[in-house]
């Protein structure tokens, strides 16, 4: 269960995922995220900070499952964001490959600033089941 994540993320602010993809299954039942409001940051990096940002950091999603998750139940709830400058970053992705069994999405949400741009969802995975309530389109 996570429960209450704020603020400006230059990459993701929560990744599901199998990190350095080590070998073995990785599976993830009843997942719970929720209470989540963040946005993309816009400080630029100093020179002396990793240079992931030139790599893609800025298309990271807020909320990402990634990288060899596989899922049973999860529950999205109240996940939204604010972005004042346009950014390519969905607020939550599915990645290529990641399986969701039943995915339960509630109250998902985002605002811009006039003449601003930012995805609110993708999925490149699979959702077998997909329950929405308030979910912004």
């Amino acid at each position: 269960h996570v429960d209450g994540v704020y603020g400006d993320y230059r990459h993701s602010g929560i990744i599901i995922s199998n990190h350095n993809q080590r070998p073995g299954r990785v599976w993830f039942e009843d997942l719970t995220i929720e209470h989540v409001h963040a946005r993309k940051s816009y400080t630029p990096l100093d020179e002396g900070c990793f240079r992931m940002w030139e790599g893609g950091a800025d298309r990271c999603a807020i909320v990402e499952f990634g990288k060899g998750a596989c899922c049973g139940n999860v529950t999205l709830r109240d996940i939204g964001r604010h972005e004042k400058q346009s950014t390519k970053a969905p607020l939550i992705e599915i990645g290529e490959g990641i399986t969701i069994e039943r995915l339960y999405a509630e109250n998902i949400y985002q605002t811009t600033a006039e003449g601003v741009t930012a995805p609110l969802w993708e999925n490149k995975g699979s959702v077998k089941e997909l329950i929405e309530h308030g979910v912004q389109h």
